[in-house]
């Protein structure tokens, strides 16, 4: 296992990493915090929002960049972390 990337798609995989991990650990973590803590859910929830789409965007541009310069596998990949935050919203819209 290489820990630095060697091609441009790994090194494309790569930047979009951490926008891919906050959306699938955004959601258990705001439910465990939500647990926990009485007060602050309206502003925890917004920002979450908030934060969802901005990952929307940049996954969705670096999904429609690696379609252009990797080719629909890897793109396939970042788009479902783009539907992902969609679905997981109006999930975490109709529990609050």
């Amino acid at each position: 296992m290489k820990i630095i990337p060697s091609s441009r798609d790994q090194w494309l995989n790569l930047a979009l990493f951490p926008f891919k991990a906050y959306v699938v650990l955004a959601i258990p973590f705001y439910f465990i915090f939500r647990t926990f803590c009485s007060y602050g859910r309206a502003a925890t929830f917004y920002d979450i929002v908030v934060y969802f789409a901005f990952c929307l965007v940049a996954l969705l541009i670096g999904s429609l960049i690696q379609l252009v310069v990797s080719g629909w596998e890897y793109a396939f990949s970042s788009f479902i972390f783009v539907v992902v935050p969609v679905l997981l919203f109006v999930i975490v819209w109709f529990l609050r």
